[in-house]
């Protein structure tokens, strides 16, 4: 809590170091004054809204100094800067003097790190590309970018449409955007004559050596310097496609290492028609007076399935795998779902298979993944349909009633016993050792 006493105390300690008090409502409190750099003074804004210190104090550039570069990292467009990772510092409550100057100098010594070191300037943005991407746009899109094809060479745009909201998705599977549009919420999806052209680069993309390009020439001058063999595909590509140019402007989504960019520009349109079978005249153009084109960079976010599950993990998902999980209870709810999300059900043989004979009660939903919605329903099918809706395109399937011993119950690369229930483990066991052939790997658990 901010009491009197306390915010004397801090004003007191920022007056001592040049800060000095603005407009203010309730405990929001608003400071500024200097950053004193090895290389000069960096004017910033200090915000303090939540005094528990469970938020960091906020810091924002008011000016950007001659000895700043251009592209700063941790800074975003309207000038925040991020000085620590979230929760990576626990802040004293009980000392918001000693907390807030901490803050101070912590972002004191990162803003003096990236000026007096280039090398980890370039790596810090390199680490963080995506998100500089569409800083300093006058306005920007976002793209969703679904399955794409290996070798791919485009993707059509599909429009996910909800009242007045929309959404672009590219990817190659139509039916893997309408499970997604169905996921979501959006009732209408819109085929699209237009489509993404598709570049790949296995370099991860290269910090500028001023902005980010934001014309025609400045991108191609861009791509040559942060991959040739990227640069030379699109030279090939702007020279011999004559389909592109049936288009009003280009869009590009380019692959690398650190994610999808995205990138778009009109053509002039009487350019465009004296060209229309004359690729190569209007790559040339494109060098010379075209080369003033200004182009978006393009928010990119990537929704296929192979990045959804493998995203957080430290070893493969479980696309192309079959699982079998039996039971479907307080324990089975929860890893169906966890399986789910690590990609079991994704993939050309993939699948998930769930087994259990019991319904939704009230005496379960307090434990149970599933809620009061799923009251009266068998567990497994309850399951699989609410695991359909959460992530498109999963194969799932359900058997309501008791596992039977069976030849097609081995069928699986994984078969789980998350009943708890010790006959059902000591006759799956029995079933296992003696069984006349080769079985998959069983996982107990309780």
């Amino acid at each position: 809590m901010l009491d009197a006493q306390t915010l004397g105390e801090v004003l007191r300690a920022l007056n001592s170091r040049g800060f000095s008090a603005r407009r203010s409502r309730g405990a929001r409190r608003v400071f500024e004054g200097p950053l004193k750099l090895s290389r000069g003074t960096v004017p910033v804004r200090l915000v303090v809204e939540d005094w528990e210190f469970l938020d960091y104090p906020r810091i924002q550039l008011l000016d950007r100094p001659s000895f700043l570069p251009e592209l700063l990292p941790h800074a975003t467009a309207d000038g925040d800067f991020c000085y620590l990772r979230p929760e990576s510092l626990v802040l004293d409550r009980f000392n918001p003097v000693g907390a807030i100057l901490l803050c101070i100098a912590e972002a004191r010594d990162v803003l003096d790190g990236l000026v007096r070191n280039p090398a980890k300037q370039a790596k810090d943005i390199q680490d963080e590309f995506l998100a500089y991407w569409a800083i300093n746009q006058r306005w920007t899109w976002k793209l969703l970018v679904g399955t794409v094809d290996d070798g791919a060479s485009q993707a059509p745009v599909f429009r996910l449409k909800r009242d007045e909201q929309q959404l672009r998705v590219a990817s190659t599977s139509s039916d893997e955007v309408r499970a997604l549009a169905s996921s979501i919420g959006y009732p209408t999806v819109e085929d699209s004559s237009s489509y993404f052209r598709i570049l790949r680069s296995t370099v991860y993309p290269a910090a500028p050596a001023k902005n980010l390009p934001a014309t025609v020439k400045e991108l191609f001058a861009y791509f040559k310097t942060w991959d040739p063999a990227l640069s030379n595909e699109l030279q090939v590509f702007l020279e011999h496609d004559k389909d592109y140019l049936r288009f009003k402007g280009l869009m590009l989504a380019i692959e690398t290492p650190a994610g999808w960019l995205g990138v778009s520009f009109k053509f002039d349109e009487l350019v465009r028609q004296g060209y229309r079978r004359k690729p190569a005249h209007f790559k040339n153009w494109l060098h010379n007076a075209g080369g003033r084109t200004e182009i978006t960079r393009i928010v990119v976010e990537d929704v296929s399935p192979k990045f959804v599950h493998s995203r957080n993990l430290m070893f493969r998902d479980l696309t192309d795998k079959k699982i079998t999980l039996v039971g479907c209870g307080a324990i089975g709810g929860f890893l169906a779902k966890a399986l789910s999300g690590m990609g079991a059900g994704r993939g050309r043989r993939g699948a998930l298979m769930l087994h259990d004979p019991g319904t939704i009660g009230p005496e379960n939903v307090g434990r149970h993944y599933l809620g009061m919605n799923s009251w009266g329903l068998p567990k497994a099918e309850a399951m699989a349909d609410d695991l359909r809706r959460q992530f498109p395109g999963i194969v799932v399937e359900s058997k309501v009633g008791a596992v039977s011993l069976n030849q097609k119950l081995l069928m699986t690369d994984l078969l789980i016993d998350a009943t708890g229930k010790e006959a059902v483990s000591e006759m799956l066991n029995h079933y296992r050792l003696a069984a006349n052939r080769t079985v998959p790997p069983f996982l107990f658990v309780s």
